[in-house]
């Protein structure tokens, strides 16, 4: 079985068979990692990556970091759970975030 790691970002895919005997399972990379997408967004909207994982009430921090759950969730496929550990928030706070990042 393949494990996820660094490069499969935890995603996998059933391939079928390589014999008869063996089934295979194929890593697939779906997405980016969250530190990857968080440095991105941080550069694009110069704020730095700790006040975007930190606790800041700061409207503009506050649209980045809804930006970053929309865009993590939704179109890169990470749980919530991942990424609410990843910025130090409640899973229904990254959920409340998703939806804010979709405005």
């Amino acid at each position: 079985m393949c494990k996820p790691n660094a490069f499969t970002r935890g995603r996998y895919i059933m391939s079928g068979t390589t014999s008869v005997e063996s089934p295979t399972m194929l890593c697939v990379i779906m997405g980016v990692s969250l530190d990857v997408l968080a440095r991105a967004l941080c550069k694009k909207y110069a704020i730095d990556l700790y006040d975007l994982r930190g606790a800041s009430r700061r409207s503009r921090i506050v649209a980045v970091r809804s930006l970053f759950c929309f865009r993590a969730v939704r179109e890169e496929g990470h749980p919530a759970t991942r990424v609410a550990l990843y910025l130090g928030m409640s899973q229904p706070g990254v959920g409340y975030a998703v939806a804010k990042g979709k405005e």
